[in-house]
C-alpha cells in the first residue's frame, strides 16, 4: 500500500511565522493588561444553542483557562 498526502499550505514557512507574530503579539498585549484573553468573539453562541457544556466552555475560555469561580 501506498500512501500520499496533498500538501498543505499551512506549512508555508511565511505562514507560520505570521501565526507566530499573532499569538506572540496577543500574548505580550493579555500581560501588560490591554485585551482580555480571547476576543469577544469567543463568547457569540450559535443561535438556538442550548448546549451547557458549551456554554461552560466559552465561559472558562474567558477566563483564559483559569479556574472558574463556583
Amino acid at each position: 500500500m501506498n500512501l500520499t498526502r496533498a500538501e498543505s499550505m499551512n506549512d508555508s514557512p511565511i505562514f507560520i511565522r505570521a501565526i507566530a507574530d499573532l499569538v506572540s503579539n496577543h500574548l505580550k498585549e493579555y500581560e501588560a493588561g490591554t485585551i482580555g484573553a480571547t476576543s469577544k468573539q469567543v463568547m457569540l453562541r450559535c443561535p438556538q444553542c442550548t448546549n451547557p457544556k458549551c456554554g461552560k466552555t466559552k465561559e472558562w475560555l474567558s477566563t483564559g483557562g483559569q479556574a472558574l469561580q463556583v
